[in-house]
């Protein structure tokens, strides 16, 4: 029977988040807490936007793949808004995935990407994915401002 494969060298070789070490004494805080490390998946979609909200007969093509580009309604409407043509414009599914496609399509293995701390947690893992090199790590900049 076949198994699963192990996992790349490049993922077994990506290190925790910084941001896991500090998750408990985030999570002892008093007061409301805004989880700016991660998406806001954990919210509620808006009136009408829920899957019940939502009717084939309404929506031509809703059970299909969007084009890669972006929906063309959407890509005028952003190009319009920032004076832009189309071709200066990608639509992705989320902040990951654009970076994501970002990093593959510029980076080239060892290229070195300057990461300033505070920085997003998973932009690491993004660029070494992509086979960058990243420069700077929290506790070297921290040490280096403090």
């Amino acid at each position: 029977m076949p198994r699963h494969p192990d996992l790349s060298s490049t993922v077994a070789a990506l290190r925790a988040s910084p941001f896991t070490k500090l998750a408990h004494r985030i999570g002892g805080l008093d007061g409301e807490v805004y989880p700016l490390h991660v998406g806001d998946t954990w919210l509620e979609p808006m009136s009408g936007a829920r899957m019940q909200d939502l009717r084939v007969e309404d929506h031509r093509g809703l059970h299909r793949y969007a084009p890669p580009h972006g929906h063309p309604d959407l890509l005028d409407a952003i190009c319009e808004r920032r004076g832009v043509t189309s071709e200066r414009v990608l639509v992705s599914a989320g902040a990951t995935g654009g970076l994501a496609a970002v990093a593959g399509a510029t980076l080239a293995p060892g290229d070195e990407v300057l990461l300033l701390a505070p920085y997003w947690p998973l932009i690491s893992g993004v660029v070494r994915v992509a086979h960058g090199d990243e420069l700077a790590r929290p506790s070297v900049l921290t040490a280096r401002i403090g």
